[in-house]
């Protein structure tokens, strides 16, 4: 409980907002896991899914983003392309 009514609707807005968005995250996964095993890139996301601790919908993002992984000659290549470059010196990390 609140100390005052203000705080108590802040509060069960904030609830809501939270629970509303947790309902569309299930929808979408919902609707992900029926029509990503008709999806080309299908096996790639069950070959990510096979390293720890990544789940379905971080295997399909992560399919989605990087698309044809052929184009990366090398792992570096792939790395490279992963690795954000930070503008801030003692930040920057490797510019493969």
């Amino acid at each position: 409980m609140c100390p005052t009514s203000a705080q108590q609707i802040v509060f069960q807005e904030y609830v809501r907002a939270v629970s509303e968005q947790t309902e569309r995250l299930q929808r979408l996964e919902a609707e992900l896991a029926t029509l990503v095993p008709s999806w080309r890139w299908y096996p790639v996301v069950e070959a990510i899914q096979a390293l720890r601790g990544v789940q379905f919908t971080a295997a399909v993002t992560l399919s989605a983003e990087l698309g044809e992984l052929s184009r990366f000659d090398t792992p570096r290549q792939l790395m490279s392309y992963l690795t954000p470059v930070l503008s801030w010196p003692k930040l920057r990390t490797y510019e493969g």
